[in-house]
This record gives structure tokens, sequence and C-alpha cells, in this order.
């Protein structure tokens, strides 16, 4: 391992510059499918000598200066189905981040509990199967888009010559006739109002959950009055919890209710790729709680196992792209605050490192949108992005398994770590 420097810039290094390098290359290419990027930057940041402890800090400040960017890009960008919605499915990302939280937070407590050869050996066979599926998954959209663009041109002339009606169904919304009784103007005007941007009201809880799990986090870790086991201990550690069970609630009624009027007004108002919110409610929730406790578990981001069940969803590529990138800065922020809070990052001033990696994000990232803007506007292939996730996961799990493969040796070696461990650690 490498000897930190105190100060980034003092000086700064060739090995700095590669170190640098790589995270922008890690970042550029998780951009393309919506992703933190951190099954790739934790095994380059501890390949390129930092330890473990700083790998970490290190990546979640990488991420998050990504994930800023990617909201940045994808504020600006219509719904390709419906360009009077944001790209990014903010009522998705209300239902399923808080149930994705509360999954971490028992998967956190397993990763205490058990080897890490068997978790290395979980996250290899998780991790290759969600890369197999996705890639899958983008087989058969790529597919799909083969078929249309070879019926394409046929299908629109006959559309256009036996029935121009059917050409523009949106057009339907404008028609009375066509409406039950409670599709009035008002209720129209209203729906498309809320759908034009998120709810500011759950924004505001949603933020209140992630001020309560920055902090109950913050307090375990900084307090040493705490002791694991204690009382406060697990009520810190499940009030989080909690909150995000009531948030889940209560967005869960309001997005439902909202499913329930489109079905009710009477004409097609779900875009393609829409989740309909009256069915299989539960399932889905319950189906990203599991990968919160795969995340946890496993150590790795909950983005990798969130896209590709967004895309089992039914959800666009380019809406899940720009949806996961979304709930990943809600993690990716609360995580490199705690971080930088604890003094968990190297050197002497910690800023210049945070700093450095979080600005090397933003570039990276930047310049990831750029490309796959054009990629997809040349090509016209939102399997371009299926493909980009299959290949991000399948990478980071062969880097992951390295990193953790060399780990699992050494305590092999030294005949520790093999077995179950202790929730608490004794203290000595």
């Amino acid at each position: 391992q490498q000897q930190v420097a105190p100060y980034l810039f003092g000086p700064f290094t060739s090995s700095d510059l590669c170190t640098t390098l790589l995270a922008l290359l890690a970042t550029f290419v998780a951009s393309g499918a919506g992703l933190g990027g951190g099954g790739l930057l934790v095994p380059l940041f501890v390949l390129s000598g930092f330890d473990a402890r700083h790998a970490v800090p290190l990546s979640e400040a990488t991420i998050f200066g990504s994930m800023v960017t990617n909201l940045a890009f994808n504020l600006c960008k219509a719904h390709p189905s419906a360009p009077h919605r944001p790209l990014i499915d903010f009522d998705a990302a209300m239902m399923l981040e808080p149930s994705t939280l509360i999954g971490t937070i028992v998967g956190v407590l397993l990763n205490r509990l058990l080897p890490d050869w068997l978790i290395v050996a979980l996250l290899v066979m998780l991790l290759t199967y969600a890369s197999y599926r996705t890639f899958n998954k983008g087989l058969k959209a790529y597919r799909k888009e083969n078929e249309e663009a070879k019926d394409g041109a046929t299908a629109g002339a006959s559309a256009d010559a036996e029935n121009k009606d059917e050409k523009k169904p949106i057009k339907r919304m404008d028609i009375a006739s066509e409406m039950t009784p409670i599709a009035t103007g008002d209720a129209k005007a209203r729906l498309l109002k809320e759908e034009s941007r998120p709810s500011t009201l759950l924004l505001t809880l949603l933020l209140a959950v992630w001020i309560l799990l920055t902090s109950a986090s913050f307090a375990k870790s900084n307090f040493h009055a705490i002791v694991c086991g204690s009382f406060t201990y697990w009520c810190l550690t499940l009030a989080p919890a909690v909150a995000c069970a009531a948030f889940l609630l209560f967005a869960r009624e309001r997005v439902r209710k909202k499913s329930q009027l489109k079905h009710e007004l009477g004409y097609p108002p779900f875009a393609k790729g829409d989740i309909d919110w009256t069915k299989n409610t539960d399932k889905y929730l319950c189906l990203m709680a599991g990968a919160g406790v795969s995340a946890g578990l496993l150590g790795i981001g909950g983005g990798m196992v969130q896209s590709p069940l967004m895309l089992e969803m039914g959800m666009l590529p380019q809406v899940q792209r720009a949806t996961s990138a979304t709930m990943i800065l809600f993690t990716a922020s609360s995580a490199a605050l705690q971080f930088l809070a604890a003094g968990a990052f190297p050197g002497a001033l910690q800023y210049d490192y945070a700093g450095w990696y979080a600005m090397t994000g933003v570039v990276g990232t930047a310049l990831g949108h750029i490309v796959m803007k054009d990629v997809l506007r040349r090509y016209k292939r939102a399997s371009f992005i299926v493909f980009f996730l299959s290949g991000v996961i399948g990478l980071s799990c062969a880097m992951m398994a390295i990193v953790g493969g060399i780990k699992v040796a050494g305590e092999i070696r030294s005949g520790t770590g093999l077995g179950f461990a202790s929730l608490c650690l004794p203290t000595s």
C-alpha cells in the first residue's frame, strides 16, 4: 500500500494522477448505466494503494460528485413518451428508495455477522446472475428495436391511410365524450400539473428521513458513549427504519391514488414504461427491500441491484437510468457527509482528497452523459443503456471478486475470520 501524503497537492504525484484517471474512467463508464460506480471505484482505489478504510470514503465522495452531475443533466430532460413530464420518475423513486433503505439496514447488520468468504461467494453469484439477466433484457430490447425499425415505415404508412385518429392516442385526452364523468377539465389539468413536477410534500418528508438517517449513523459512529447492543444503539439503528416505513406508507397511498385517478379518467394516461401502482405494488416494494438487504450485506451500491429490478418492472431504460441515479444520490450524499464529519478521508486536510475526487466524479459523469447522448441520438437504441448496465455490473463483479479474494486468501493463511462473527465486537 502506498504511503498517503498528508496533502494531496504537496506535491501531486504521478501515482495521484493515475488514480484520478482511473476514477475518471470508472465514473465515465458507470454514468452510461446510471450507476454510481462503487463496484468499480472501491477496487480501483484499493489496487491503487489505498487501504479499505480510505477507499470506501473516496468512492463515496466520487459517487456524490457523479450523482450531482447526473441530477443536473437529467432534470433538464423530458420523458421520452410523455414530454410534459420529467425524465426522472419521482413517484417510483419515492416508493422504491425507502424500501431499499429498510432492506439496507438489515443487510448491514447481517454483513457484520457473516464471514468474508461467504460474502464474496454470495456477491459473485448475485452480480453474475444480475449481469446475465440484464444482458438478456438488453438482447430482447435490441431485437425489438430491430423489428420496429424494419416494420416502422410500412406500419406507419398503413396507419396513415387506414386510421389517422389512432395515430395520436394522446389526443383522446381532449375528447370529453371518451372520458368518464370524473374526467373533467379540472381533474385532467390537476393530473398533468402533478405529473410535470415532483411532490413538494413528499420531497420535504424524504429530506427529513435523510436528515434522520444521516444523524443516526453519525451518532453511532462518533459518540463512543453509545455501546453496541445498548438500548440507545438499537434506537438509533431502528429509528431510520421506522421513519422510512412511515414515509413509505404515506407515499404509497398518494402514488396509488394517482394511478387510480389515471384509470378513472377514462383515457390511456399511462406512458410507455410507466409503473401501474394499483397492481403488484407490494411485490415491487418487497423486491426493492430484498435489493437493499443484498446491497447492505454484500457491501455494494444499491444501484447494481435496483437497476435490473426496475427494468424487470417494465421501466424504460432512459427513465430507469435517470431514476436510479437520483436514488443513489440520496444514499451517497449521506455516506459522504458522514465520512467527512468522521475524518475518514486520507490526508491532514480531508477536504482536498474529498473535493478532488468529487470533482473527478463530476467531470467523468459529464463526459459520460455527453457521449451517451450522442450515441442514443445517432443510433436511437435505448437497449445500449441496458448493455452498459450489464457490462458495468459484470466488471464490478470481477473486480470486487479479485479484491475480496485477496482478502479471503489472507484470512485463510492466517486462520482468522473464517467463522461467523458477533454483531458487537468485544471491547478491550
